[in-house]
C-alpha cells in the first residue's frame, strides 16, 4: 500500500480552500459610521469604500497576486508531498510548503496591528483591530476646518481568517509529523 501522509493531504485542500474562500469573505473587516468607510482585508483581496463607493489600489494588487500565487503553490506541493512523503525530495517538499501559509498569516497580523499603531501615532487615531470604539476626529485634523466628528469604528477578524490559521496550523503539523516517516512505516 502506498504511504500517505493525511495530516499534509489535510494542510494542503485547506490551503487551497483558504485562498478560494477568501476572495470572497475577508479575513478583517473594518466599517466606520453608517455606510462611511468599509474596508475587507486579506492577503488576497482588498476591498475599500467610502460613501458607499469603492475605491481601488493598483499597487495592492500586486501584493494580492503574489499572496494568492504563495498559498496555491504551498498548497499543490504540499499535497504532492503527501502522497510522496517518504521519498528522498519529500523533506524539501514539506519544508517548503508548510511556512509559506505561516509567513502570509504573520506578515498579515503584523500589517494590521502596525496599521493600527501607525494611524494612533501619526494621526492620534485609536482604530480598534478587534470590537467597537467611538473614535473622536482630533480638533485641526482637517486643516483650516474647526470641526468634531466622532465615529464609531468596528472591526474584527472573520471566520475565513481563523480557517486560515486552523489550515497554517495543520501545514506546520504536517512538518512536525515528517520525522516520523523517517523512523516509522506507517500504511494507509
Amino acid at each position: 500500500m502506498r504511504e500517505i501522509s493525511w495530516v499534509a493531504l489535510i494542510g494542503g485542500v485547506l490551503t487551497l480552500v483558504v485562498v478560494l474562500v477568501s476572495v470572497f469573505v475577508p479575513w478583517w473587516r473594518l466599517s466606520a459610521g453608517e455606510n462611511l468607510i468599509e474596508v475587507g482585508v486579506s492577503p488576497f483581496d482588498l476591498d475599500v469604500s467610502l460613501l458607499g463607493r469603492p475605491l481601488t489600489i493598483a499597487v495592492v494588487g500586486a501584493f494580492n497576486l503574489s499572496a494568492v500565487l504563495l498559498f496555491v503553490v504551498s498548497g499543490v506541493v504540499m499535497l504532492i508531498y503527501s502522497v510522496v512523503p517518504t521519498r528522498s525530495y519529500a523533506r524539501h517538499f514539506v519544508g517548503f510548503a508548510y511556512s509559506k501559509p505561516l509567513a502570509v498569516l504573520l506578515s498579515f497580523v503584523v500589517l494590521v496591528f502596525g496599521l493600527s499603531m501607525v494611524l494612533q501615532v501619526v494621526a492620534k487615531l485609536s482604530v480598534p483591530v478587534w470590537g467597537s470604539a467611538t473614535v473622536v476626529l482630533p480638533a485641526g485634523f482637517v486643516p483650516g476646518v474647526d470641526l468634531r466628528v466622532s465615529l464609531v469604528v468596528t472591526a474584527t477578524f472573520q471566520w475565513s481568517f481563523w480557517l486560515a490559521v486552523f489550515a497554517s496550523g495543520v501545514c506546520v503539523v504536517a512538518r512536525l509529523y515528517h520525522r516520523r516517516f523517517g523512523r516509522v512505516s506507517l500504511s494507509s
